[in-house]
């Protein structure tokens, strides 16, 4: 808004001369109810709701292995806020739909033997319905020492590099992947010039439980340090005891202090110089 100059009251023709403010906060749809009657009447093999991460992030999370989605953005009407969101805030077009659902709400995936069906379903209850692509496979076209590359829909070529083969160590790709496979791939960069980078390790959950290493036994325990000392706790006395061991002290004390002093006067028996 600041970028552009435009505030939430102003009024925009682009917007049918709505305010901006009421446009942007218009609530969200809540689809469950539409949802639970359309399972009832047409088989559906996933369901993604576009929310945060736009249809580019929250697709791919329910798409079976190996596949991909292609969609087609010219099947339906894209929202003019998103149309003045992108002009005003010069955004990228990728981004806009990484961002925002772009008028796509929600998204159900089925067979293409069911997609009448389902749009019958919708056009039942008033809810409006476009067919907006469909589900497609990357297949591995080639295998270097250093990776496999990925023929994607629309002729394009990704790449995945060696490190993103699998959660384990990858020494030689042709131990996990082979010239025409079926794989599910995430789109990790595009680069200036339009190489596009690919993982199949960050689609794969990592092993759910590795047992730590075992550390080996030292036979020779001389080479062991030595074991810690454990201080020994005496028990606790009672009051008689106590007593006991206190006189017992006493008269040992008495006792040595009666000798020291027989000592030095030289004995009993000893005689003084006169």
């Amino acid at each position: 808004l600041e970028h552009a100059g435009l505030k939430m009251d102003d009024e925009i023709e682009a917007l049918g001369g709505a305010k901006l403010g009421d446009v942007i906060l218009t609530p969200t749809k809540i689809y469950v109810k539409t949802i639970l009657d359309l399972i009832e009447k047409a088989e559906i093999k996933g369901m993604a709701h576009i929310t945060g991460g736009g249809l580019l992030e929250n697709i791919p999370r329910v798409l079976p292995e190996n596949c991909q989605v292609q969609i087609d953005s010219t099947t339906w009407p894209i929202l003019p806020i998103f149309q003045l969101i992108q002009e005003k805030g010069n955004v990228e077009k990728r981004e806009m739909f990484r961002t925002f659902n772009m008028g796509i709400g929600f998204v159900m995936i089925c067979d293409a033997e069911n997609a009448e069906k389902v749009k019958a379903a919708c056009a039942a209850i008033d809810q409006p319905v476009y067919q907006i692509g469909a589900i497609v496979e990357g297949e591995v076209s080639g295998i270097t020492n250093f990776g496999a590359f990925v023929q994607l829909p629309e002729g394009k070529i990704g790449l995945i590099h060696i490190s993103e083969v699998s959660n384990v160590y990858v020494k030689d790709v042709h131990d996990f992947l082979k010239e025409h496979d079926k794989v599910k791939v995430k789109v990790l960069s595009i680069d200036e010039r339009g190489k596009i980078g690919l993982s199949i390790k960050q689609l794969t959950p990592p092993p759910a439980h590795q047992p730590k290493p075992q550390r080996p036994q030292v036979e020779n325990r001389e080479r062991r340090g030595p074991r810690p000392q454990v201080a020994k706790v005496a028990p606790e006395l009672s009051f008689e005891d106590k007593l006991s061991k206190f006189l017992k002290d006493s008269d040992d004390r008495m006792l040595d202090l009666k000798r020291n002093t027989e000592s030095k006067r030289g004995g009993r028996g000893a005689k003084r110089d006169r």
